[in-house]
């Protein structure tokens, strides 16, 4: 049971994480892209 809720914890905060990971990568595309 631990383990299930850990996985569940894990998947919580990854997901989050990987949302945010995806919107500063583009938004440093976006300002790589309007400096050229």
């Amino acid at each position: 049971m631990m383990l299930f809720l850990k996985v569940i914890f894990c998947v919580l905060l990854c997901c989050p994480l990987a949302y945010v990971v995806t919107y500063l990568f583009t938004k440093i595309v976006d300002d790589a892209t309007k400096k050229h």
